[in-house]
């Protein structure tokens, strides 16, 4: 075989081989070009959804007839309308997502009315919001492909479930802050039954294994003793305590799992970037 068609062929081995190689890495950048851009858009819907939840809990405060915090509800409703603009700026997938332009709409209706409501309307309404909100940020991972990789399980499963917690105290919040702004729990059977209910599943959820091996024993203890507290405050009514002193102490108990939130985020564009 002349020497000259074995140099052409290996030649023609080589590029061909080059191609395929360029091809694959160009395909691993687009997937983890997705996979930052579904994390960036996780990250900005975490904000969207903690000054949700706020606007939540002052209004229980403002329409149970506590009026000094009207300035900073005005001042969450500016945030939260460009919290979406700026969400929507990270993906033009999400942006003519028709779920997510009706996550856009409900806030518009309710930030319209949301000084005029009855209080047990805003909190359905902002809880449906919400919940809403959530269901579109785990369509966002599935589009952007953090679910399909089976390197992220483990964070797939504890991101969601640190949200869900920090909704779950969000709404023991906002009717909290309702029942102690009203007097008490005397005729708050219903509120109460949900405060409850909620602490049930936040229980459940922190005894999930993967909850059990990444908060440490400060994060478990501080959560436990919120849970107490919630009990013996809101549900026992034994106080006494302010409902602005409950929002705070129940917001420090949502910072916990929202800052765990963020640590898994990290984490995960690590593992994305390799850094």
């Amino acid at each position: 075989m002349p020497a000259s068609f074995m140099l052409t062929s290996g030649f023609v081995l080589l590029l061909i081989l080059l191609a395929f190689t360029g091809y694959a890495l160009a395909v691993r950048r687009g997937r983890n070009a997705d996979l930052l851009a579904g994390v960036q858009v996780l990250q900005a819907g975490k904000i969207l959804l903690v000054h949700l939840q706020q606007h939540r809990g002052l209004s229980a405060a403002y329409l149970t007839g506590n009026e000094e915090v009207y300035p900073e509800i005005e001042t969450l409703q500016e945030q939260i309308s460009m919290d979406i603009l700026q969400t929507s700026s990270l993906s033009h997938w999400l942006d003519t997502n028709e779920d997510w332009q009706g996550v856009s709409r409900h806030w518009a209706s309710l930030s319209v009315k949301a000084f005029t409501i009855s209080s047990e309307g805003s909190f359905d309404q902002h809880s449906r919001l919400i919940a809403s909100l959530l269901s579109i940020l785990d369509d966002v991972a599935i589009r952007y492909g953090l679910y399909s990789n089976s390197r992220f399980a483990d964070v797939r499963l504890v991101w969601q479930e640190f949200l869900t917690i920090g909704e779950l105290i969000g709404q023991v919040r906002a009717l909290g802050v309702e029942i102690l702004n009203s007097g008490g729990n005397h005729g708050r059977g219903k509120q109460i039954a949900t405060v409850k209910k909620n602490m049930g599943k936040i229980q459940d959820l922190l005894n999930h294994s993967a909850c059990r091996r990444i908060l440490d024993s400060n994060q478990k203890e501080s959560l436990a003793v919120f849970l107490s507290y919630v009990d013996s405050q809101v549900v026992e009514g034994r106080g006494p305590v302010s409902a602005m002193e409950f929002f705070g102490t129940a917001t420090g108990a949502m910072n916990l799992v929202i800052e765990q939130f963020e640590c898994e985020m990290l984490k995960l564009h690590r593992q994305v970037t390799g850094r």
